[in-house]
């Protein structure tokens, strides 16, 4: 399968980002899960995935961003020229 692996992550935690055709997706997460049984590789769900954007404060758009809020309002000065 052909995989784009970005070492970039939408938490900020280190971690890996895969792109992969929808086509080959259950076969790239058996091999995954097959390669990381041995290291204990779990699945997380999108809340777990949720809590650890929250945690490192990244914001996203409809929770925590809306057009209802400035980006000043939204905690986030440091983007912001005034």
């Amino acid at each position: 399968a052909t995989v784009r692996a970005q070492r970039l992550t939408y938490v900020g935690e280190l971690g890996w980002e895969l792109y992969i055709s929808v086509e080959m997706a259950l076969h790239v997460f058996d091999q995954l899960h097959k390669a990381g049984d041995k290291h204990g590789l779990r699945d997380a769900g999108y809340f777990a995935i949720e809590s650890l954007r929250i945690e490192k404060g990244y914001r996203a758009w409809g929770p925590d961003l809306t057009a209802d809020y400035s980006p000043l309002e939204a905690g986030l000065s440091f983007a912001v020229d005034l």
